[in-house]
């Protein structure tokens, strides 16, 4: 392995990814203390990118391997049953993702809509939305003078400014699920 795929455990910051027990893993923290008897320790809060499941390992003196991850941009084209379909931009190939592993993102998907695969070697790991998608406003009812609540194409619902009526499209927060703007 060349050193400039290798990270010292002490290097490690969040937001990084490495490859821990042949599996891809994001940094979700990281913590050093130093210590008279033992030199350093390093924790790390990790999330496997194959499961998804989150713990603390200590990771003190080991050098690690950067995960290498690829991204490859796509169209959402459509939903079919319980599957979500995208199509490469470039080579026009077709992919299956299950909607039960991804049903967090379902509510931001429309059709047409450009976005990120993220792969490790030959898995699909994740997909990456956009910070804000375009939504169009199906039905709102009122919440109290100041902010109602609004259902979209998509099946998302939260709340709006009064000002806005049916049928107004408006930027929807993916991080968060709020209205950001109209």
């Amino acid at each position: 392995m060349s050193s400039d795929k290798m990270i010292e455990a002490r290097e490690l910051r969040a937001g990084q990814t490495i490859v821990w027990n042949g599996a891809p893993h994001l940094v979700l923290d990281h913590s050093f203390n130093k210590t008279a008897m033992r030199g350093g320790i390093v924790k790390c809060k990790l999330k496997n990118l194959y499961t998804k499941s989150i713990f603390v390992e200590e990771l003190s003196n080991w050098r690690l391997e950067k995960a290498q991850l690829n991204k490859q941009e796509v169209v959402f084209t459509y939903r079919e049953g319980e599957f979500l379909k995208f199509c490469d931009t470039q080579t026009y190939e077709e992919y299956s993702l299950p909607l039960s592993e991804y049903s967090w993102a379902s509510p931001y998907l429309v059709e047409g809509m450009t976005l990120q695969l993220v792969w490790f070697e030959d898995h699909l790991i994740n997909f990456v939305l956009p910070e804000k998608v375009k939504l169009s406003i199906v039905s709102l009812s009122p919440v109290n003078d100041e902010v109602q609540k609004a259902s979209f194409n998509t099946g998302h619902e939260c709340l709006v400014p009064m000002f806005l009526k049916q049928g107004d499209e408006v930027y929807i927060s993916t991080q968060d699920g709020k209205y950001s703007s109209k």
